[in-house]
């Protein structure tokens, strides 16, 4: 072996590298505690992780433990996935725990299940508080299909982090598709013990209930995730998402306008499809565009907008948020506005906005004033606020719909703009001096701001239409909202 190495020196000095790498290798083979021969060998081959991994079984035997550590990760560093370099180090330093979690994630990686769930509850008898290591033996159970296992052995207090909650998704997803989502709920348990003010493992928890079907604790696990979304927002000095849903024709661009320019906040761009007459429908698809929408939508910022309360949209607003304002207006008032609204589509030759609204009858705008009030009350708007308003007065009264409801009125805003804005600003936790109040809107036919009157009706609609509108609007908007009962 001495005349090898010599011969692989010469060979080096005249240049011959590949002949002397050889002349190395077989010194090693007759020698493989050949130390100074390994040396110049990997000189030659720095990169060679099997020549390191051999140098320090090399060391080891010659019980030079420090240097073969050294050999051992330089092997590993070359090579991350060299099992057998990570079970050589292993050997000399049993507990080190860094070693002992890449390792088990190699076996993760090449599928080797029993092995890296052998190594994690190694892990974890070591180092019992290393989030990453509960959460990978949960993974790899998983995947191994021993489901069971997989709880019972997270029995250890979990200091899980909730960046990882991507991972916790991903695990659902596995798990779901062998109707294991039960296991996966309770160990979500364990995880919101843990991190009580995790919104986002509130929101997966929400996910998992939604698909045992239960429902209820399903929209109670959303709101609390949009719950300490809102006050995350606030404790950083930002005002969150502030939502209005506005009854047509109920002051809804002034409100709007008011909210973006007062607080100077952007408009949100929450998506929304027209579905039937008058309907609007939160549009949010799934899965990871459905969650960006609803990370999305709980910025800082204003969306005013008319959605009524369908089925749909109250499911949907209880994944966006923990509280929203909805404004109304007295309908009997609104019918006025409404068909002024109509009469100023139709001469700026608004095709959309004269198909959508309504099924309006032949002839609808050659009616009278009288006429048209008489279609509205009994065909047209009026039916529709007083179905509008009532929905959301179930909304609130909803055991499924858990977000806030601030009920605001045009009366006020017509009568006493400075409590109507105030209570907006009272309901989000907003600091008054952070608001600019608006200039009062400039009143002119034929726009948006044509009166901002709260008892026109009361001098236009006949003694008949009165009495009708009067009987149509349901006691409890009386009661709840104050308007007069005639």
């Amino acid at each position: 072996s001495d005349i090898w190495a010599k011969f692989g020196n010469s060979l080096v000095t005249l240049k011959r590298e590949a002949e002397a790498i050889t002349a190395y290798q077989r010194a090693i083979e007759i020698n493989p505690g050949f130390v100074q021969a390994y040396e110049m060998l990997l000189k030659l081959q720095p990169d060679n992780s099997d020549i390191w991994a051999k140098f320090g079984n090399s060391l080891v035997t010659l019980k030079r433990e420090a240097e073969a550590i050294t050999a051992y990760q330089r092997a590993i560093e070359i090579n991350p996935g060299f099992v057998q370099a990570y079970e050589m180090l292993l050997k000399l330093q049993p507990d080190n725990w860094d070693i002992l979690f890449r390792l088990s994630n190699v076996h993760a990686k090449q599928n080797t299940w029993k092995k890296a769930i052998e190594i994690y509850e190694k892990l974890i008898s070591i180092k019992p508080n290393l989030a990453e290591t509960h959460y990978e033996l949960a993974k790899a159970i998983a995947r191994s299909r021993k489901i069971n296992h997989s709880i019972n052995s997270s029995d250890t207090d979990i200091t899980i982090k909730p960046d990882l909650v991507k991972e916790l998704r991903h695990l659902a997803e596995q798990m779901s598709k062998d109707s294991e989502s039960k296991q996966l709920i309770e160990y979500d348990k364990r995880l919101i013990e843990t991190y009580p003010y995790s919104s986002e493992f509130f929101w997966e928890m929400g996910r998992l209930l939604l698909m045992e079907s239960k429902r209820e604790k399903a929209m109670l696990n959303f709101y609390k995730s949009n719950q300490i979304k809102f006050y995350q927002m606030l404790a950083k000095g930002e005002l969150g998402a502030i939502f209005v849903c506005s009854l047509p024709k109920s002051a809804t661009i002034y409100i709007s306008d008011g909210l973006l320019k007062g607080l100077n906040l952007p408009g949100l761009s929450l998506n929304r499809n027209i579905g039937g007459i008058n309907d609007y429908y939160l549009n949010l698809s799934y899965p990871e565009k459905f969650y960006n929408s609803i990370n999305r939508s709980v910025t800082s910022g204003v969306w005013v907008d008319h959605t009524n309360p369908s089925e749909w949209n109250v499911f949907a607003i209880s994944l966006t948020l923990d509280r929203l304002v909805v404004n109304v207006r007295d309908p009997r008032q609104t019918i006025l506005s409404w068909i002024a609204h109509m009469n100023k589509a139709r001469t700026e030759g608004n095709q959309i906005e004269l198909f959508r609204n309504f099924k309006y009858p032949e002839g609808y705008y050659l009616m009278t004033l009288n006429e048209k009030i008489d279609w509205e009350i009994n065909s047209g708007f009026l039916p529709y606020a007083i179905k509008w308003i009532q929905g959301w007065l179930d909304a609130e009264k909803n055991p499924l719909f858990h977000p806030k409801i601030l009920f605001t009125k045009f009366d006020d805003l017509a009568t006493n703009p400075q409590v109507f804005w105030e209570s907006i600003l009272d309901f989000y936790e907003i600091e008054k001096s952070r608001f600019t109040f608006p200039e009062p809107p400039k009143f002119k036919e034929g726009t948006h701001y044509r009166k901002g009157s709260i008892n026109e009706w009361r001098e236009v609609f006949t003694p008949e239409q009165a009495d009708q509108a009067s009987s149509m609007i349901p006691k409890e908007f009386i009661e709840k909202f104050g308007w007069s009962e005639r």
